[in-house]
């Protein structure tokens, strides 16, 4: 496969969708694509729970995409739901060169470097082991400074001092390492992770959109993933653990359907055609389209007061308008309900499909609200806005962490819950004794400091890492 090329991954709960894509002087460009359902059971609420499950169906999609493209798949840009999401603000600054521009990789270097200070301060925020926990997934940019003033971009600019502020995103390693673990018994290695709202954000609300309070809200089948844009940055990300599954389980009890009947029920559904099934007793149904609406309204409006609540919550307002993506915003009368709750007009409330994207050609077949994520992915890995992840070892124990800048053992260690205590020497406490009538302190013995080797070689927190590499500690023993 060309560098210029990206084989992209969007595993959801009901589907996954795999897509080789490339950048042109256009734009993108859909060579080939491949959907398939998941395996009953194999996930719920955006969570892996059957590994080997999501593993056969991505292997499936590779074969398939192999065999359409004559290549060798052998690694994948992700995207992940953002359930259990956690964010954080990160600010780095850097001193400039006189009369040197500023370049697009030294703004990339900076916004990695601010990553970190995301990374650090959330972890200084909770308890030890957090970042044990929880991986970085991704980021957004959400002011640039030139000497203490706020400016729109850096690149190619001169001066004495650059800032950016960003805001990171992190979720749960458990989402990440079970995803990581499906892919590889895929026959895959994850390159580059990014979260499915950073994905969507890039080519749905573009930057010269986010000048506006607008929302993106991505319902699938076990989430609903939402970003805010305003000022001209992404201002926040959130999650609501509500979504399709919700309407499908509601038609299911009413009805009295197995869920994969019900989930077609709910794909098929159309105005003025009735929908013929079987319940679970074996009874013929016919169902009417105003019959099954009725079924699934309130479902759709605790979906939609439940959206419009986190919305509140993360803009602190109303936006100016929201657009709908993902197979769930096709939820009969989901939009004008959402408008409703958030008091919008019902015309600034809207689903996007995949017409809306001008940029991106090839397989029209592939087309609805539900492609915009997998798009999404395969776009922000070809501009370079994915996290690239980089894998290595520390005390025999696999870990990834994404690829900064320069990535170090600290930065690695941090990942894995060490502390300052577990790597730096503490002396020993003093001790006073009377001798002669005469108080004497002797001083406690200096500790041992952390030992810290890689690839079996001596090594400090600042030593940086490549892809593989094997790092042993000892910890820190006290005097």
């Amino acid at each position: 496969m060309s560098v210029r090329e990206v084989f992209a991954l969007d595993i959801g709960t009901r589907k996954i969708a795999g897509l080789i894509m490339s950048r042109t002087a256009e734009g993108f460009v859909i060579k080939h694509a491949s959907l398939h359902q998941q395996l009953a059971g194999a996930m719920a609420d955006g969570q892996i729970h059957h590994i080997e499950a999501v593993a056969q169906v991505i292997a499936r999609i590779k074969r398939e995409l192999e065999e359409k493209s004559g290549t060798v798949l052998k690694k994948t840009a992700v995207a992940a739901a953002g359930r259990s999401l956690i964010t954080q603000t990160g600010l780095a600054a850097v001193k400039l060169t006189p009369n040197e521009r500023i370049s697009p990789a030294a703004v990339q270097e900076l916004e990695l470097k601010a990553v970190w200070a995301a990374v650090k301060k959330l972890a200084t925020n909770g308890t030890q082991g957090v970042m044990d926990t929880y991986l970085c997934v991704g980021y957004s940019a959400i002011q640039y400074y030139l000497d203490g003033e706020p400016i729109g971009s850096l690149p190619g600019h001169q001066g004495s001092r650059a800032e950016v502020k960003v805001i990171a995103t992190f979720l749960p390693r458990i989402v990440i390492d079970s995803l990581g673990t499906a892919i590889e018994q895929a026959g895959l290695e994850m390159s580059s992770l990014t979260l499915e709202p950073i994905a969507a954000m890039h080519i749905v609300v573009p930057a010269t959109m986010r000048l506006l309070n607008i929302a993106l809200v991505d319902i699938g089948a076990g989430t609903s993933d939402l970003a805010l844009a305003a000022g001209g940055a992404i201002k926040n990300y959130g999650m609501v653990s509500y979504a399709g599954d919700a309407i499908t389980k509601g038609i299911a009890e009413h009805f009295l359907l197995d869920l994969p009947v019900a989930e077609q029920v709910k794909i098929n559904l159309k105005p003025n055609e009735e929908i013929e099934c079987q319940d679970v007793f074996g009874n013929e149904l016919t169902l009417a389209y105003s019959e099954v609406v009725a079924v699934i309204y309130p479902y759709a409006q605790r979906l939609a007061e439940k959206i419009a609540k986190e919305i509140i919550r993360l803009n602190g307002e109303a936006p100016k308008g929201i657009i709908l993506i993902g197979g769930g915003s096709l939820t009969p009368q989901l939009a004008s309900l959402l408008a409703e709750s958030l008091k919008l007009p019902e015309n600034l409330v809207r689903v996007r499909g995949r017409a809306g994207l001008k940029l991106v050609a090839g397989v029209p077949e592939f087309e609805g609200p539900e492609v915009i994520t997998p798009i999404g992915i395969g776009c922000t890995y070809l501009d370079g806005l994915a996290m690239a992840l980089i894998q290595v070892k520390v005390n025999g124990r696999t870990i990834q962490l994404f690829k900064g800048a320069t990535s170090t053992i600290g930065d690695a260690l941090l990942n894995c819950g060490y502390s300052s205590a577990d790597l730096i020497a503490r002396p020993g406490p003093a001790l006073t004794v009377e001798l002669n009538g005469r108080c004497v302190p002797i001083p406690g013995t200096l500790g041992k400091p952390a030992a810290v080797l890689k690839n079996n070689k001596p090594a400090d927190l600042n030593t940086e890492l490549a892809e593989g590499d094997e790092i042993k500690v000892e910890p820190a023993l006290p005097g």
